[in-house]
């Protein structure tokens, strides 16, 4: 039966195309991996044709984590593993992990990375565990929603209020929406900050956002 092709079902698919395709390019055979917000292990089959030696699967869900020890042994346990519940972007990953063991070929985060952007400090211990986790020559990659993309369709959203009449002073503003996120924006015309709200599936992930005024949209 095939798939259906709906918005959303081709967004995934061509998400599922981007990680496939940057494992398959930068992860050498045999690498050691440590993957950042792994989730609930749908990467587990990719990881396996890599044919990679090691891998390290961080999240802060302890259920995610279950889940991917689970679709791990479901794949025979095709490299070793060990997964940790850890903040990529509040713990210190070499304090816990013991990095000079591991000496990492490769450090993803493909889910989940714009919520190390909550703020400075977060983003900056996102980036010291990158540094410290990885060897010298060694990858880091991610994926993350485009800002510029979000502001359009924010764009988009405000025209389409306006012009049905529905946008009102001191009301609430227009969201974006798509399977992944969810996002709602305060209305800053008594000049306080714009702001966003990621509301993500596991109600454990919702962080807030600052979200700056785009000069240009596409």
């Amino acid at each position: 039966m095939t798939a259906p092709w709906g918005a959303g079902a081709l967004h995934q698919r061509l998400n599922a195309f981007v990680k496939k395709s940057l494992i398959q390019q930068l992860v050498p055979p045999g690498a050691v991996v440590c993957d950042l917000y792994c989730g609930r292990g749908v990467d587990t089959e990719n990881w396996g044709e890599a044919k990679i030696g090691k891998y390290v699967g961080v999240d802060l869900s302890s259920s995610a984590l279950e889940e991917a020890k689970e679709e791990w042994e479901r794949n025979e346990k095709p490299f070793v593993a060990r997964f940790s519940e850890l903040n990529p972007c509040m713990a210190d990953l070499e304090k816990h992990l013991g990095v000079e063991k591991l000496s990492v070929d490769v450090v993803t985060c493909l889910s989940h990375l714009q919520d190390c952007f909550a703020s400075e400090d977060m983003v900056r211990q996102l980036l010291k565990n990158v540094a410290s986790l990885l060897k010298p020559g060694g990858y880091f990659f991610g994926a993350t929603p485009d800002s510029s993309t979000i502001w359009y369709k924010y764009q988009k959203a405000v025209e389409g209020a306006m012009k049905a009449g529905s946008l009102r002073a001191n009301g609430n503003l227009p969201r974006v929406r798509t399977e992944l996120y969810n996002i709602s924006f305060e209305d800053d015309r008594e000049g306080l900050p714009l702001a966003c709200v990621f509301l993500k599936t596991a109600p454990c992930l919702i962080k807030s956002l600052s979200a700056p005024h785009f000069p240009f949209a596409p």
